[in-house]
């Protein structure tokens, strides 16, 4: 099974017409965070979906009312700078036809979808070998596809917090949880660690500070996506 990161975007009409404003100057960034992957036959063309974007909330409301598509909204301000949308829309041609090609049986697109310059969006497939290069094959000629990345740890390395590290990182972080290393105060310390890996206290706080690094910038590309 693969992780398989790909960028998608259209050269003429936009994926979806809101594509420009979430991807253009107002807006400092944006990820559509969650979906409802329910189709239902009586309204097959709609979609609802839950934005965090980062920019000023009312210039984000005046976009989503101006825009026809939208059904309705509503924003929920998490800061001057930042705020949740939730949507309810038709669905735009591009937009279904693109996902409906890319999220074929025995493929999962796993949240969030990030939003970046020049019209790209960006979003993550978990699936065998087959069915996610069938994808990507299936999208339709007017779109561009590049593929970001590929990893072979699948659905947990989309989802796990803690993917970014290697095995042995990982290991140290456990024992120094188990030990009380990160306990307020701290109760245990680095030569505990370091009997848990059977390893020196040079290699047991190298691996931690490996580890707490990876997990910081971790968490805060997540935060930014």
């Amino acid at each position: 099974m693969k992780r398989v990161e790909v960028g998608v975007r259209s050269a003429g009409d936009p994926i979806h017409p809101l594509v420009p404003f979430l991807t253009g100057p107002d807006v400092a960034r944006a990820a559509m965070v969650d979906w409802n992957g329910v189709v239902r036959p009586e309204n097959p063309d709609e979609s609802t979906v839950v934005l965090r974007v980062h920019a000023d909330p009312s210039v984000v409301r005046e976009a989503f009312a101006a825009e026809p598509v939208v059904d309705e909204f509503h924003v929920s301000v998490a800061d001057e700078d930042c705020c949740y949308v939730h949507a309810h829309s038709e669905t735009a041609r591009l937009e279904g036809a693109t996902a409906k090609s890319l999220t074929p049986p025995g493929v999962v697109a796993v949240p969030p979808l990030r939003y970046e310059d020049d019209g790209w969006m960006v979003l993550t497939l978990v699936g065998d070998d087959a069915p996610v290069q069938a994808a990507i094959e299936r999208v339709p000629d007017e779109i561009e596809v590049t593929v970001r990345s590929v990893a072979s740890r699948g659905y947990g390395a989309a989802t796990d917090p803690l993917a970014c590290l290697t095995d042995r990182q990982r290991d140290a972080v456990f024992a120094a949880v188990d030990a009380g290393y990160y306990e307020v105060p701290r109760t245990g310390d680095v030569a505990a660690v370091a009997d848990d890996l059977d390893c020196a206290d040079s290699t047991a706080a190298e691996h931690l500070r490996k580890a707490e690094s990876r997990l910081v910038a971790s968490l805060v590309a997540s935060a930014r996506a």
